[in-house]
């Protein structure tokens, strides 16, 4: 842990300790207030309390987080943000933790002369839903490797906080108050869908959990048929197995079935 936590100070991160197996700070703390870069401080913390979890204050390095759960049956946070990304665009590639309960944090940057406020049940007016499960998060939240009784926070697709994306325009003005849809100049121009913006459509709209494994082979068969490298085809499996899906697969079953739909169609099968 103190080695992580070295880690995120050589990053110019601010960071707070919190209670070993808890989201909590130290009793007595004042929280992501008492939240520092001075390495000496961070140490004595860790020192003291080695099994103690990190929690990092945002806002010194105009950081937010889309915080999406799955608390409740009847609020799912994922299936809510597909609805947004619909209207507008999926995510950039950035830095994306799992959290103890399934859900998922993306971390975004902000430019300099954007404010975004801490926001719960975001996009409400949007979806037309009181509850929406999509948290903004600005201030201080627990990041890996913390973990409580129900299990950690841990990175997604193998990227470090280094490589965290700069809030898109979107997202930023949904977030203000005044979203404007993305303008698509393919469709705007021919008034035709042509076969890729149809299977991105359909990628992204993802499966339910009772189709999960057949919309697997049908995208990987999808890519394959129009020469997609078998590593891209891989890769994007798992960013749908993580983002698009109203549940994720094992990896093992992903691994099985695209193995199964790459023989099939390296021996000329459909």
């Amino acid at each position: 842990m103190i080695e992580q936590v070295k880690k995120y100070q050589s990053l110019g991160l601010h960071l707070y300790p919190l209670s070993p197996n808890t989201k909590i700070p130290f009793k007595g703390s004042n929280g992501f207030n008492d939240a520092t870069n001075d390495l000496q401080q961070l140490l004595k913390w860790w020192t003291d309390t080695p099994g103690a979890n990190v929690g990092l204050y945002l806002k010194p390095n105009r950081l937010i987080v889309v915080d999406i759960d799955r608390h409740e049956k009847a609020t799912d946070g994922i299936e809510n943000m597909k609805l947004i990304w619909n209207r507008f665009e999926p995510f950039p590639p950035t830095y994306t933790e799992k959290t103890p309960r399934n859900g998922i944090h993306f971390f975004f940057k902000l430019p300099s002369d954007v404010v975004i406020d801490q926001q719960q049940n975001a996009f409400s007016s949007l979806l037309g839903k009181g509850k929406t499960g999509i948290d903004i998060i600005t201030h201080g939240i627990p990041i890996a490797p913390t973990a409580t009784a129900g299990g950690a926070y841990t990175a997604l697709d193998d990227k470090s906080i280094e490589q965290v994306a700069i809030a898109p325009k979107w997202l930023i003005q949904a977030l203000q108050g005044k979203p404007q849809p993305v303008n698509y100049p393919e469709q705007a121009n021919s008034g035709i869908k042509k076969y890729t913006g149809v299977f991105l459509d359909e990628f992204v709209k993802g499966a339910e959990s009772g189709s999960r494994n057949e919309w697997i082979m049908r995208m990987t068969s999808k890519m394959l048929a129009v020469g997609a490298d078998l590593e891209t085809i891989y890769t994007l499996l798992l960013i749908a197995n993580e983002h698009f899906l109203s549940q994720p697969l094992p990896l093992q079953e992903i691994n099985a079935t695209f193995k199964s739909r790459v023989k099939k169609h390296t021996r000329g099968g459909s």
